[in-house]
């Protein structure tokens, strides 16, 4: 079967989009991919520029228009072009009444989004136009970089009591402990040698035995719970209705946890050696098999591929 040709809105200024030009890479191996990233422009002139390099889109998939348009260029008469066009979600939290006018105004076949129940939960009048888009990882960069296991504990990222009290709540209770390491948001780092990001960050998060994290407040699998048991370091996080569905299993290759038994469970596996490894190259195992960009890519295009042929 020919590769689809597919045009993609988004801009890659900002650092957090390095995951998604990952996927993009990938994407770029198994169909053909043409990126416009660049100002406010009228779809009539972005097709003639695409007539121009002889590519014609059998599908437009537009990155998440929220925060004023901070990820991707404003496109007008989208809703004139005949070709199928998609659309891509994440932090469904904001703009939600805008984010389901886009999807009418400029008549969107599909809308992509990481996470399942709290898009159920949140934006229930796309439902029928939703597909599941988790997470991924590349595994270049999330892997076993084989670094002494010299961390019993860490947590990174943001720990704002109202968006991630269990976060809070760890960083609470262990941070009198020696071996518990906390590293802040790239954008909240008081120095350079403070941020990890990229091959940095996963480097880092190899050298822990156990890696605490949780879905926000909202309680949805965020990027960490696909990250860390793809560097062959336990995950202990709170649970979510969506991790059954992506292979997650509690006690067969991560450990689920809450405020109150963490600590407690914590412990229990720093001494368990035999166990905290098993379950965690487990969870190496599975999202390696079932998480990596090239995965994801092959679901993506099937998924399109499906709506193509209905038409």
């Amino acid at each position: 079967m020919a590769k689809l040709n597919i045009l993609v809105f988004i801009k890659f200024h900002h650092p957090i989009r390095k995951h998604f030009r990952d996927f993009l890479q990938e994407l770029n191996r198994q169909a053909n991919v043409q990126i416009w990233g660049s100002g406010s422009w009228d779809m009539y002139y972005v097709n003639k520029l695409m007539n121009k390099r002889g590519f014609k889109p059998d599908f437009i998939f537009h990155y998440d228009f929220a925060y004023g348009n901070a990820m991707a260029p404003q496109i007008h008469g989208l809703k004139y072009s005949a070709i199928p066009k998609g659309v891509y979600y994440f932090d469904i939290h904001v703009q939600t009444r805008e984010r389901i006018q886009f999807v009418k105004d400029n008549n969107i076949d599909l809308v992509f989004c990481p996470v399942k129940e709290f898009f159920y939960k949140t934006l229930p009048e796309l439902k029928d136009k939703f597909r599941w888009l988790p997470f991924s990882n590349n595994p270049n960069i999330y892997k076993d970089w084989h670094r002494p296991k010299d961390v019993d504990f860490m947590l990174m990222g943001r720990t704002w009591k109202e968006w991630y009290p269990f976060r809070k709540k760890v960083v609470d209770r262990m941070s009198g402990l020696k071996n518990f390491v906390y590293h802040k948001h790239p954008f909240e780092a008081e120095s350079k040698s403070d941020v990890y990001i990229g091959e940095k960050y996963a480097k880092e998060i190899n050298r822990a035995k156990i890696f605490f994290t949780c879905g926000t407040r909202f309680n949805y699998p965020v990027r960490k719970y696909f990250e860390v048991p793809a560097c062959n370091t336990l995950l202990m996080a709170k649970g979510n209705n969506d991790l059954p569905e992506l292979g997650y299993i509690n006690g067969e290759n991560f450990i689920e946890c809450n405020e109150e038994n963490f600590y407690d469970l914590a412990m229990y596996y720093l001494k368990h050696d035999d166990e905290r490894e098993r379950i965690a190259k487990n969870g190496y195992i599975m999202t390696h098999k079932k998480h990596t960009d090239r995965v994801r890519v092959s679901q993506f295009l099937s998924m399109i591929e499906k709506t193509l042929n209905k038409r």
